[in-house]
């Protein structure tokens, strides 16, 4: 018998396990595979329990260690990850270690998307040994998706004070963390954000938060891939967590840092892992996200993409370009003619329709403006330098073309779809460029040329033969 059941998606998992207690590796395992997710692990130390406690006995992987255990699954062609979680780890020297590994990683599936906890300190304490943030900053970021820091964490990484009643000095912020190399960050512990989850506080001392926050929210950015929905679910489901853990202290005294009581009630807490019902939901500062999407939005800032399509972008709830959408859109917004093969839900129809659609607004600005186009030093072609103009060659009877030949309506919706837009040479079927929309559901087909109308594109079906869908 076949088996038909799809693939579980694979997680690498890097960092501390203790034998007693639910800290790094205890709480990301369970619940990675309680979502059906494949978890592999790499321990960076081996500890008897989590270190609030008086005694801590246990061991931490060197360097070689970690080239060892990564040999083998290079070995063994085991490396065939869709994501990467890291956390504690206590040496720069492990930290860019790892990142070697995980740039390898990438390069053989560039599909991989990693979320960075940099576990650096918390209320002004160090964890971690300085040699740490640097590591972090030139060597993890810079390949990183997503960053969970909490806000004293976010401090080091920019090596700055964040005032966080400004919300230009947050958002300047936001963008120098942005450009080390994150495209979403997810900041904990403060009194600001994009959008705000409030929820009551439980006056206890937890260990494991952090860890646990950054597995919950790496199943749901998989599961949703909408930030604030993803935010929603992992805090709902980790002040559940916590509150049945200060049930279960069976005391109603607040417990202090350093105490060893509160240990997560993970395993009690299945069902509401599972259910992840939603408590909580985000409140948006419109205009405060409308400001920090507008210069931050990775399809303008990465892609070249403008600030309006950029924010029509993300009101559909797209939180990150894909990878057919990264490498085809500055492509093609760069003037170049792009074939493309992939699979079904891999991007590439917005991959095409975003830049053809800044490049219809850019040409109908230039219209408005008197920009009347580009110049052809083909001889016979025609004066192109007068207008912007459709080709009145290239129509039917059931096509009309206004007197000033900037519009073009279809008495045929089979062929037409109500769309069409030229910028064109004088001659028939010559263009710079064209577009037919042929369905309702989006753009069927585009052709270009070059400006000197070398190739002879129309809309008839020899367009076909040029490659240019």
């Amino acid at each position: 018998m076949t088996n038909c059941s799809p693939r579980a998606p694979r997680v690498l998992s890097i960092q501390s396990h203790v034998v007693h207690g639910y800290v790094g590796n205890k709480c990301a395992t369970f619940i990675l595979q309680l979502y059906g997710f494949e978890v592999d692990l790499i321990n960076s130390v081996q500890f008897s329990n989590h270190t609030a406690y008086k005694v801590v006995k246990g061991s931490r992987l060197s360097v070689d260690e970690l080239r060892e255990i990564f040999q083998g699954l290079i070995d063994n062609d085991l490396l065939d990850y869709d994501y990467i979680l890291t956390g504690y780890m206590s040496a720069g020297e492990l930290l860019r270690t790892v990142a070697d590994y995980i740039r390898l990683i990438k390069q053989k599936n560039p599909k991989v998307k990693y979320v960075c906890d940099p576990v650096i300190g918390d209320g002004g304490k160090l964890y971690v040994d300085r040699s740490c943030i640097d590591a972090y900053k030139n060597n993890l970021l810079p390949l990183a998706d997503i960053v969970t820091p909490n806000d004293f964490e976010f401090e080091q990484l920019i090596d700055s004070k964040i005032n966080y009643a400004n919300d230009t000095d947050v958002i300047e912020s936001m963008k120098r963390l942005h450009k080390m190399g994150p495209s979403q960050i997810v900041m904990s512990k403060t009194n600001y954000s994009m959008f705000r989850i409030e929820f009551p506080k439980i006056p206890f001392y937890f260990t494991g938060t952090g860890d646990t926050f950054s597995a919950l929210l790496l199943a749901w950015i998989h599961k949703q891939n909408e930030l604030n929905v993803a935010c929603e679910k992992t805090i709902s489901v980790i002040y559940k967590i916590l509150l049945r853990t200060s049930e279960s202290s069976g005391s109603e005294k607040k417990a202090e840092a350093g105490m060893c009581s509160n240990e997560l009630c993970l395993i009690q807490s299945k069902k509401d892992i599972e259910d992840a019902e939603t408590l909580f939901f985000a409140k948006t500062t419109e205009t405060i996200l409308f400001r920090f999407w507008s210069e931050m939005n990775a399809f303008e800032t990465e892609l070249g993409v403008q600030p309006e399509l950029a924010k029509a972008v993300d009101d559909m709830g797209w939180l990150l370009p894909t990878d057919v959408q990264s490498e085809a859109i500055p492509m093609i917004l760069g003037g170049g003619d792009v074939l493309m093969a992939a699979e079904t839900g891999s991007g590439k129809t917005g991959a095409f329709c975003l830049p053809i659609l800044q490049v219809v607004h850019e040409t109908l600005r230039d219209i408005q403006e008197g920009n009347m186009g580009p110049k052809s030093s083909r001889k016979g072609v025609g004066d192109v330098s007068k207008a912007v103009l459709l080709n009145f060659h290239d129509r039917t009877q059931n096509m009309s073309i206004d007197t000033d030949g900037l519009l073009c309506q279809s008495r045929d919706q089979k062929i037409w779809g109500g769309a069409r837009s030229n910028k064109g040479v004088k001659g028939k079927g010559k263009y710079y460029f064209e577009m037919t929309q042929t369905e309702a559901n989006g753009i069927a087909r585009v052709g270009w040329s070059t400006s000197n109308a070398l190739l002879d594109l129309g809309t008839d079906d020899q367009v076909s033969r040029y490659n240019t869908y």
